[in-house]
């Protein structure tokens, strides 16, 4: 126990020297880490519910209780589980937030950097976003005046139908001339952001989010699927192992039990087809 709170001070202490040195960089790292370390907590909690709930024992009874055969029982025990606990809108909406976090202290890393020419690229990205942005909230205006229009036409009210009809061509008309342009603007933006953000003390920033986004839409949502239908996954690999070793023993006897001889023409002197012969 002694060893243990000194190995917390000393990283109280290590964390407090570095958030000196480094007070954003260490700052953003420690939020994709606490972020990452409640995940992790809650999938702990998410698998103790699986197992409180029935577990492995409900997975095996019902394999045996299957009407439909043991295969089809064994695809009965799939099942998404509890990693709803992880994977859903409020974890999601949440790494959202962590990643408007990690940009705003990107950027005032980017600030403090004193280096005009990123300043630069850093505006003309914000411009290329926000024109890309502000066509897309016009189109997206009118589409939902288009679709109120739509709603009144279905409940009967009066509507200039060839008004509407033409309202509609226009908009769609209106995207698809315009619809390249905004996108190379828009691939722009992203492209330079990247680039910006790469090419700045920001970029630790990126990497923290990218670290929590792998953990909390990937690592932990797979891990708990894997361990909650384990037993289907374990008989069907065994099922496909066993599969695999019957063709091989069965492709061998073939091949082993096959005539190796080659059929050969056979002709006499004066070149007449004689018949055939087999030759080892």
């Amino acid at each position: 126990m002694h060893r243990f709170i000194e190995w917390i001070t000393d990283l109280i202490d290590d964390y407090g020297e570095a958030f000196i040195e480094a007070p954003l960089k260490t700052l953003s790292k420690t939020v994709s880490w606490i972020f990452s370390i409640v995940i992790g907590v809650m999938s702990v909690v998410a698998y103790i519910k699986f197992i409180a709930g029935g577990g492995y024992p409900h997975a095996i009874a019902t394999i045996k209780n299957s009407e439909e055969g043991f295969f089809a029982g064994v695809g009965d025990t799939f099942t998404n589980g509890t990693v709803h606990i992880v994977a859903n809108n409020g974890v999601y909406k949440a790494l959202g937030i962590i990643f408007i976090v990690q940009i705003v202290l990107a950027l005032i890393m980017l600030f403090f950097e004193g280096k005009i020419w990123k300043w630069v690229l850093a505006i003309i990205d914000f411009i290329l976003i926000a024109v890309s942005g502000i066509w897309f909230l016009i189109k997206y205006n009118q589409y939902n005046k288009l679709y109120a229009s739509l709603e009144k036409l279905y409940d009967n009210e009066e509507i200039d139908e060839v008004g509407f009809s033409n309202a509609i061509d226009k908009w769609i008309n209106s995207i698809r001339d315009n619809i390249k342009i905004f996108a190379i603007i828009a691939a722009v933006a992203v492209v330079l952001f990247i680039v910006v953000m790469m090419i700045s003390e920001g970029r630790c920033a990126i990497f923290s989010f990218a670290k929590s986004a792998a953990v909390t839409c990937a690592a932990m949502p797979l891990a708990i699927l894997i361990l909650e239908n384990i037993i289907g996954l374990a008989i069907g690999l065994v099922t496909i192992i066993v599969i695999g070793i019957i063709l091989l023993i069965i492709c061998s006897f073939a091949d082993g039990g096959s005539d190796s001889s080659v059929a050969t023409e056979a002709f006499d002197r004066a070149g007449n087809f004689i018949g055939w012969f087999h030759r080892k």
